[in-house]
């Protein structure tokens, strides 16, 4: 009997209360459905210590006390000099889907964060298309040819980097949010153009433009923000 398959699909720093409000009412059915039948485990991390340590945890059922990863900056040990600890080769472990792999089960993994292109694998990799943190490892594949067809396919993501500190103006805000829905729509027709290269027994893909929404948009939402602008368009707050 074959073993049924694994569909992940990531939402990148997702406020969950946003999740759980919109979806009662009514703007997520999806979302509502999942809440509603599946298991629900909030992830609690001290804010600022270990928040870069989430999806590295997650990578290789190890904890931040093991991997070594806390946060974008940290102490470099023995020392007060900081460094950035995330980049993905400072995994000290193999992430789980490559256990799975030298077990025989075929693998789809597309823009996890943090993670590097494995060197072999039982399935297919894309590593950085359209990752938030795409500065942590370089845009490459498993098999190697492969990120250039799917950049052929469908483009580069329309934004090449969240990290923009400049405060923008209400055009700017509304374009960048245009940008952002079509890095969705774009990394939504990836996922199902790799869904069907080939027969899978774990399919893991993760949008993060969610992460880039929640830098540069939660002013517009929350009206304790410093820079909340009560007169900006209701849709730069949703």
């Amino acid at each position: 009997m074959k073993s049924p398959k694994l569909l992940f699909i990531g939402l990148d720093s997702v406020d969950s209360a946003l999740v759980r409000r919109w979806a009662g009412e009514g703007h997520l059915p999806t979302m509502a459905r999942l809440l509603a039948s599946g298991a629900v485990a909030p992830i609690v991390t001290p804010e600022a210590v270990l928040e870069g340590g989430v999806w590295p945890t997650f990578l290789t059922s190890q904890s931040p006390a093991t991997h070594g990863m806390f946060a974008y900056q940290q102490l470099k040990r023995g020392t007060y000099d900081l460094e950035v600890a995330l980049h993905a080769d400072r995994l000290p472990v193999p992430p789980f889907w490559e256990h799975l792999s030298r077990a025989g089960k075929r693998v789809t993994i597309i823009d996890a964060p943090f993670a590097r292109t494995a060197k072999r694998l039982n399935g297919i990799q894309v590593t950085n298309w359209g990752a938030h943190d795409a500065w942590s490892w370089a845009r490459s594949s498993y098999p190697a040819s492969l990120i250039g067809d799917l950049v052929r396919r469908f483009g580069d993501h329309p934004v090449p980097s969240c990290n923009l500190g400049r405060k923008r103006t209400a055009a700017e805000y509304q374009r960048f949010r245009e940008q952002l829905i079509e890095g969705v729509r774009r990394k939504t027709a990836l996922l199902r153009h790799c869904l069907e290269l080939e027969d899978w027994d774990l399919f893991l893909g993760v949008f993060s433009e969610s992460h880039c929404v929640g830098h540069h948009f939660w002013h517009f939402l929350d009206p304790g923000h410093p820079r909340h602008d009560s007169s900006a368009a209701q849709e730069l707050a949703t």
